[in-house]
């Protein structure tokens, strides 16, 4: 039931050379596999894929439509322009406070993986898009396994996912999840959904009044009682109304009237008996739960936290530290890495990604980031930016590879399916004023 797009696929696709069967594996792998660690570097399937095709592409595929694509060069030069700037950055860093080039390498490393993405998906931008169905059921499927089972799950599982091989992690109120961390994993599971969501509304996808509806609904929600985290939840439950809206936007009957209000008896009744029920069986639900509620709370703070450090405050927590390190070098930024001096917190302490872009790329950098939300919104849509004003400002949204990695693959999709049909994707004011003039015309030359 769940391989029917690859099953359609297969049929419709007569040159089998062009079947985008890399792509499905990249993201199957990127998404929802494990990571392995060689010699104490990460390695993934997706990876060795993503860099094989990016050294093809630079050095032997002259004949590549990417190449003469503006807008999908303007992505790549965006992405070669960051680590430039944070490169000198780096380097800045190092020879006036003695910084290493630790997180910096690790930094390298991601920007190619998402370049890697940028050059897959306009290659095979045009994969069966209910693919990401596949994988949003199978993501929270994995993840709400972990969290009702605990250290009871196959221990095959926990040598998979836990590098320690420490069951003991799966016990605690607040569980990792598949990536090692709940908000990355939140984040990732977030980024599946709006690109659901984006394919939904660009006609790619066919959803209706059906179980796959009810599925895509009750899942994301029920992957945020077992595995936490405050902003996740908020945009979680903000992409819930967005697929609510742009799937009965598609459905033109009196089922949409009969699902609005089934819906509305699920999340108003079924949700609250639902996670009644869990929380009285988990403690992990009953945790989530109480943070959650927590949001509405005020001075509400938790076990890991301090009256100084709530979810309202975190995104300025450290105004102080990124003013000192954007002032050491606010053109080119200042790297990664910590140091001495002004330079003794790690980006990574920041919980608000906008401090980091400027801090670590300066003016130049940052404004390079923008330029690629600008073009992600242009082409998927304004709600697309979501995780820029809740994701990026209390946890991490460009910390977060994979999920930044499906962001650009979507994105990028859109692009190629523009410049292909450019007709069918212009603005709806455009489309307005040519019709217009087309029937004023047309009205002219009947009177005369």
């Amino acid at each position: 039931m769940f391989c029917q797009p690859f099953v359609e696929e297969c049929k419709q696709v007569k040159n089998k050379k062009n079947m985008p069967w890399i792509l499905y594996i990249f993201l199957f792998d990127f998404c929802i596999l494990p990571t392995f660690h060689i010699f104490g570097l990460p390695f993934k399937v997706s990876y060795l894929i993503g860099f094989v095709w990016l050294l093809y592409f630079a050095l032997f595929d002259r004949a590549n439509p990417l190449r003469k694509s503006k807008e999908g060069l303007r992505v790549v030069g965006c992405f070669l322009g960051i680590i430039i700037v944070t490169t000198l950055g780096e380097l800045t860093s190092f020879f006036v406070a003695g910084t290493d080039f630790d997180y910096y390498i690790k930094q390298l490393f991601f920007f190619i993986v998402l370049i890697s993405c940028v050059v897959l998906a306009y290659n095979y931008h045009y994969f069966n898009k209910g693919y990401f169905v596949f994988l949003l059921i199978v993501f929270c499927l994995v993840n709400i396994l972990f969290g009702a089972l605990g250290s009871k799950i196959p221990s095959f599982f926990i040598k998979l996912y836990i590098s320690n091989n420490d069951s003991s992690v799966l016990d605690y109120n607040r569980i990792n999840g598949t990536l090692g961390n709940p908000n990355a994993t939140l984040c990732l599971m977030n980024m599946i959904f709006m690109a659901i969501i984006v394919f939904i509304r660009k006609g790619e996808i066919h959803v209706g009044a059906s179980w796959k509806m009810i599925v895509l609904i009750i899942l994301p929600i029920l992957t945020n009682a077992f595995i936490n985290s405050r902003g996740e939840f908020l945009v979680t439950a903000f992409l819930e109304v967005v697929f609510i809206f742009s799937v009965f936007q598609k459905v033109k009957s009196i089922r949409k009237i009969i699902w609005v209000v089934t819906l509305a008896v699920v999340f108003i009744v079924g949700y609250n008996i639902l996670f009644g029920y869990l929380a009285t069986q988990y403690k992990t639900v009953s945790f989530s739960l109480s943070r959650i509620m927590g949001l509405f709370e005020e001075n509400y703070t938790t076990v890991y936290e301090t009256g100084t450090d709530s979810f309202s405050e975190r995104p300025f927590i450290h105004l102080d530290e990124f003013f000192d390190r954007f002032m050491f070098s606010p053109i080119w930024g200042s790297g990664f890495d910590v140091g001495p001096g002004v330079l003794t917190r790690s980006t990574t302490a920041y919980h608000n990604d906008w401090f980091q872009m400027f801090a670590s790329g300066g003016l130049i950098g940052g404004l390079l980031w923008v330029c690629l939300f600008v073009f992600a919104a242009r082409k998927c849509g304004l709600f697309y930016l979501v995780p820029l004003f809740v994701t990026a400002i209390s946890n991490s949204f460009i910390n977060s590879p994979f999920a930044l990695g499906v962001f650009f693959i979507t994105s990028i999709c859109c692009l190629r399916k523009q410049e292909l049909n450019p007709k069918k994707n212009r603005n709806s004011l455009t489309n307005k004023i040519d019709f217009h003039i087309n029937h004023n015309v047309v009205n002219a030359r009947t009177e005369l």
